[in-house]
């Protein structure tokens, strides 16, 4: 099994484990997030394991702890708390290097400050998170301020923003 198979698999049974009603939606962004975290380090030379997988799990806590069980005080950090639960699923496999783990954990404990400019891979996955909610959300407009982040990454792909 390759670790992308393996991150995938360990993240479905943690979402099992945890999040049983609305899991669906879960990993529709989950994946969303992963495979347009993909394709934004391969664009810019970065680590695409890294990257898939910090998409893969960024808002695992969010939705099977925060939402399951209403803690919205622990919203604004749910990044934080998402990056001590990854490792924690993720360190057992053995698949990544100590840094490749420290740097998706790094990623995803620092995904939801989108107004900040962090390192490269930091802003790899807020914009993988920012495209991905352009694309599926009916609400984006209204829900989510990225700060231009949308614009910014249309432009990097070549892709022109809708009027």
């Amino acid at each position: 099994m390759n670790r992308r198979e393996m991150a995938d698999e360990t993240l479905t049974a943690g979402i099992r484990a945890h999040c049983p009603e609305g899991g669906e939606g879960m990993l529709m962004h989950s994946f969303s997030v992963a495979i347009l975290g993909d394709l934004l380090a391969r664009r810019r030379g970065l680590n695409t394991d890294v990257a898939y997988t910090a998409g893969l799990f960024h808002d695992y806590w969010l939705h099977c702890y925060c939402i399951v069980h209403q803690l919205w005080d622990e919203y604004a950090n749910h990044g934080r708390h998402g990056a001590v639960e990854a490792r924690m699923m993720l360190e057992p496999t053995g698949a990544y290097t100590g840094v490749e783990l420290d740097q998706i954990c790094e990623m995803i404990a620092n995904h939801n400050e989108k107004d900040l400019v962090q390192s490269e891979y930091d802003e790899l996955l807020k914009d993988a998170d920012c495209m991905a909610q352009l694309l599926f959300a009916s609400d984006y407009d209204q829900k989510y301020n990225y700060h231009g982040r949308d614009e910014k990454v249309l432009r990097e792909l070549g892709v022109p923003a809708q009027e």
